[in-house]
């Protein structure tokens, strides 16, 4: 088990890693078939994801910061 100022910043990067794939910016999204569909079928779901992975690594550094670290 990770302390928790490591848990949450395993937190922020997975987060992070996140938004990039929703948002088409890593190379891994051409190779994504359950992306390619989710991009056909719910055109607004990514951008919903993408921002719901920005929201969480902002509170989650807050969180650190108010902590103090």
């Amino acid at each position: 088990m990770l302390a928790e100022p490591y848990n949450t910043l395993l937190v922020i990067i997975v987060c992070i890693l996140a938004a990039l794939h929703f948002s088409g910016k890593l190379g891994s999204v051409n190779k994504s078939p359950t992306l390619k569909y989710m991009n056909e079928k719910y055109p607004k779901l990514p951008r919903y994801i993408t921002g719901l992975a920005i929201f969480v690594a902002v509170v989650k550094s807050l969180i650190l910061v108010i902590d103090g670290i």
